[in-house]
């Protein structure tokens, strides 16, 4: 009777272990590529900010060509004469396509200029970020205002509005308290 209760688990066994592969190998079968598979995915790339040209203005980078913002969320091939390079090429979350260029959030937000994305993974906290310089010029060190925007479905929403501070740099860890509420930590990624 042992022996029979062996062979009926051994069996057993190896039929979870045949349909668990044969349910992974059939869900990871790659499907043929269509032209909208293909086109789909392009879509969602990002752009890089990459400098300023002689005016001031940004310039942005995508693959090898050089653009520049037109209106909030377009953007536009340009070949600048000059440009400074940024210390860093800030991401800037884009929906690409053929015909088009254009950014998932707004460059200018309430006087604000689009900086870049702040989060919390652990606790599932994910802000835009925009920043202002704070005109004192009584002190050496530049300070910026800070904003925390919010995506809500088709508008944007500001959910914490950051008191003057020194500039944030990309890889930044950054804590903003208010009393007895904490934000943070929060990453500039």
């Amino acid at each position: 009777m042992n022996k029979n209760i062996l062979i009926i688990l051994i069996i057993g066994i190896l039929l979870v272990f045949y349909f668990c592969y044969n349910l992974e190998h059939f869900t990871s079968t790659p499907n043929k590529e269509t032209k909208e598979t293909k086109e789909s995915k392009n879509i969602y790339n990002e752009l890089y900010e990459v400098g300023t040209d002689d005016e001031n203005k940004e310039i942005y980078r995508y693959k090898s060509k050089l653009y520049k913002l037109s209106k909030d969320d377009l953007f536009v091939p340009y070949q600048p004469k000059n440009f400074k390079i940024a210390p860093i090429a800030l991401r800037v979350p884009t929906h690409i396509t053929s015909k088009s260029i254009k950014s998932k959030v707004p460059m200018n937000f309430n006087g604000y200029k689009y900086r870049g994305l702040v989060a919390n993974t652990y606790y599932k906290q994910y802000y835009i970020l925009y920043e202002k310089e704070y005109e004192n010029y009584d002190r050496e060190e530049k300070l910026y205002y800070y904003i925390l925007v919010k995506n809500k479905g088709t508008t944007f929403k500001i959910d914490y509005d950051i008191p003057p501070r020194s500039k944030i740099e990309l890889g930044d860890v950054i804590y903003f308290s208010y009393g007895n509420f904490q934000l943070g930590p929060l990453k500039f990624v």
